[in-house]
């Protein structure tokens, strides 16, 4: 939600700061650009400390920096930059403290439906940011918007320090030794390597790497396509993006259903991990090409869903195999 209300906000930004579409693109991916560097460390950090912490830094630390976020854009675009490149490099840790945590609470035969109930989280806060800031930026200003959402992070994080637990009761942390008792960092680079460069996490790193670039360009730029582009007016693009999060959240609650019941039924947890990640990657492909062709609001908004909608069954494929390897 903190770094997704800003594709509909630099529509508003773009107009009252005149910034060029290269402005704007570096603006963007400052976010990712931060992000990036902590996953790995982000990890570690989880192993040995628990997930809460992690995700409690990454929610204050992104309320924080959009609550700075006016600051620094009156100030100009490299200043922006740098700020929306911290909070990018502060919540990076999220992601997997997230799967860290829920590898300690989900046992082997529900690690897709929970997969995909984590998923569901992430689809709802990008329903309510792009559905919201378009409507609200254009009520009460892009500023309000910002601070609205800025202080809306900051809640969850409060939640999250009095009602979250990194892991239950019952866990037991396992010891830093592998199987043959040698505990040296260096036995333990080799084994990580040998685990990080095999032609199967491979796939997975691609499977998701291509994952976030369909669903984060499409986040950021659809608003201002409908804008720019299809002429669509603030109110109206809020409908329009609104509707295809729609259809990935219920499409992310049928899946985790769905997928439980596969598992239930004896289906392999491999087949089921590779079934989601075709689908929804073919069917990503199928929804882009068309959007490429139609010019019609409608129509560029009805494959816009079939995007989502199969985007989100993710959560059963890279999703799980995450849980898998770790």
């Amino acid at each position: 939600m903190a770094r997704i209300c800003m594709g509909p906000l630099a529509v508003t930004m773009a107009a009252e700061y005149s910034w060029t579409a290269e402005h704007k693109g570096k603006v963007l991916s400052a976010f990712a650009a931060g992000y990036a560097l902590t996953q790995v460390i982000g990890g570690l950090a989880a192993d040995q400390f628990g997930g809460k912490p992690l995700v409690i830094l990454g929610l204050v630390s992104s309320g924080g920096a959009l609550l700075l976020l006016p600051l620094a854009a009156d100030m100009g675009v490299d200043p922006l930059w740098w700020l929306l490149w911290t909070m990018g490099l502060l919540q990076g840790p999220t992601y997997p403290a997230q799967l860290v945590a829920t590898g300690k609470w989900a046992t082997a035969n529900i690690r897709s439906y929970a997969s995909a109930l984590g998923g569901t989280g992430s689809t709802a806060g990008s329903l309510l940011a792009l559905g919201l800031t378009p409507v609200m930026a254009e009520r009460i200003g892009w500023r309000g918007t910002v601070w609205f959402f800025a202080l809306l992070t900051l809640l969850f994080g409060v939640m999250e320090f009095f009602l979250a637990q990194s892991a239950p009761s019952w866990d037991v942390k396992p010891s830093t030794k592998s199987a043959r008792g040698v505990s040296d960092w260096r036995s333990r680079v080799r084994v990580w390597f040998k685990v990080l460069l095999a032609p199967p996490v491979l796939a997975i790193f691609a499977c998701h790497a291509t994952h976030n670039f369909v669903r984060y360009f499409l986040m950021a730029w659809m608003p201002t396509y409908y804008s720019d582009v299809l002429g669509v007016s603030a109110d109206a693009a809020g409908v329009h993006l609104i509707i295809p999060e729609l259809c990935g959240l219920v499409s992310s609650l049928v899946g985790a259903t769905l997928g439980k019941k596969m598992v239930a039924r004896g289906w392999a947890p491999l087949s089921s991990r590779r079934l989601f990640a075709s689908m929804a990657l073919i069917g990503s492909f199928f929804g882009l090409a068309m959007i490429s062709i139609v010019t019609e609001p409608v129509y560029v908004t009805f494959f816009l869903c079939s995007v989502q909608g199969l985007a989100t069954l993710q959560g059963l494929g890279f999703g799980a195999n995450y849980l898998d390897v770790s």
